[in-house]
C-alpha cells in the first residue's frame, strides 16, 4: 500500500508519518514545504521519501510518486502555526491546489484531517449538522477546503479532530500539552465563565490511527466524521486528572473573553467503529 501524507512537518503529519514508517507493508511518502528543517529535526527513518512541496501555491513540476492507494491530508495553517505572517485564505489555496494534485497522481482515497473548530462555540454538543461557524476565519476556511476537496474528488472521508493528544512530536501545540507545560510552570489557567458546566472530549492519537487504519480497510462509507474521545467528562476533572498527573496544584482564573471548549458527537462514526474499542482519557493519561 502507498500512502502520502501532506504536512509532515505539523504535529499529526510528523506522527503519522513516523507510525506508517514502522510498517514494512506500506511505502509511506511525506510532504511539506522545508524538506530540509524536517530531516532535521524529526530524522525520519525515509529522508528520501519527504519532498519539498508548498501546497499553497500552484502545483509545477516537482517529483510526485503516481497511483497512491491514500493520501492523508493534514496540512493546513492553524492558530498554531509557527509562522510569522500568514491567512488562514491559504487554507482554500491548499485545497484548490491539492485537487490537481490528487487527480495527477491518481490518488485512489483521500483523508481529509479536518477541524472541529468549523462549528459554532457553544455549550450544545456538535454534530455533523451541527451550525459552521462563519465568522471565525480559521474554521471558516476549514470549512470551505472540506468541500473544495468533496466537491472535486472521489471517495474523500473528512475527520473533524476535537483535542488530539498522546503524540511524540512537535507536541506542543496540542492543548493536552499546552496545559501541562502551564499547570507544571504554575502558570494561572484561564478558563470560561461557564467552567462548572463545561465538558470536553479528548482523542488518543493511537485512536485516530485505529480509524484511520479501519476507514482504509474496510470500505467504509464516504462522507464527513466526528473523530473525538469516546467519553464526556468535566472539562474541571480533565484539568485536575493533568494536575495530578504534573504533581502540581491548579491555578484556575474565570475569564468572559475564554469559549467554552466544543464537544463533540460521534454517532455517526460509531455507526462503523464501536465507542468501546476507543480508548478512555483515564486510561491514556498516566501513560502522556
Amino acid at each position: 500500500m502507498k500512502i502520502l501524507i501532506t504536512g509532515v512537518a505539523g504535529t499529526l503529519g510528523s506522527n503519522l508519518f513516523d507510525y506508517f514508517s514502522k510498517d514494512d507493508q506500506i511505502e509511506v511518502w511525506g510532504v511539506c514545504r522545508d524538506k530540509n528543517a524536517f530531516i532535521a529535526n524529526f530524522n525520519p527513518k525515509y529522508p528520501d521519501r519527504i519532498l519539498a512541496l508548498d501546497l499553497s501555491k500552484k502545483y509545477a513540476d516537482e517529483f510526485l510518486p503516481p497511483n497512491v492507494d491514500l493520501m492523508i491530508h493534514t496540512a493546513a495553517i492553524t492558530p498554531n502555526s509557527k509562522r510569522i505572517n500568514f491567512n488562514y485564505s491559504e487554507n482554500i489555496s491548499i485545497a484548490t491546489n491539492l485537487v490537481e494534485i490528487c487527480k495527477s497522481m491518481k490518488v485512489n482515497s483521500l483523508f481529509s484531517l479536518s477541524s472541529g473548530s468549523v462549528y459554532k462555540n457553544n455549550s450544545l454538543m456538535c454534530a455533523e449538522d451541527s451550525d459552521l461557524d462563519e465568522l471565525n476565519s480559521y474554521g471558516k476556511s476549514m470549512a470551505e477546503s472540506e468541500k473544495i476537496l468533496q466537491n472535486n474528488l472521489k471517495n474523500v472521508t473528512v475527520f473533524r479532530l476535537f483535542y488530539v493528544y498522546g503524540i511524540n512530536y512537535n507536541n506542543d501545540t496540542t492543548l493536552v500539552n499546552k496545559l501541562r507545560k502551564m499547570i507544571a510552570d504554575k502558570l494561572e489557567v484561564r478558563v470560561s465563565e461557564r467552567f462548572d458546566n463545561d465538558q470536553i472530549n479528548p482523542l488518543f492519537f493511537s485512536d485516530l490511527i485505529s480509524v484511520i487504519k479501519k476507514f482504509s480497510s474496510s470500505n467504509l462509507p464516504c462522507g464527513i466524521y466526528n473523530l473525538a474521545g469516546p467519553e464526556t467528562i468535566s472539562f474541571k476533572y480533565f484539568l485536575q486528572l493533568l494536575s495530578n498527573l504534573e504533581g502540581q496544584n491548579l491555578k484556575i482564573v474565570l475569564d468572559k473573553s475564554v469559549p467554552s471548549p466544543l464537544i463533540a458527537s460521534t454517532k455517526k462514526l460509531n455507526k462503523f467503529i464501536p465507542i468501546n474499542s476507543f480508548t478512555t482519557f483515564e486510561e491514556s493519561v498516566l501513560s502522556l
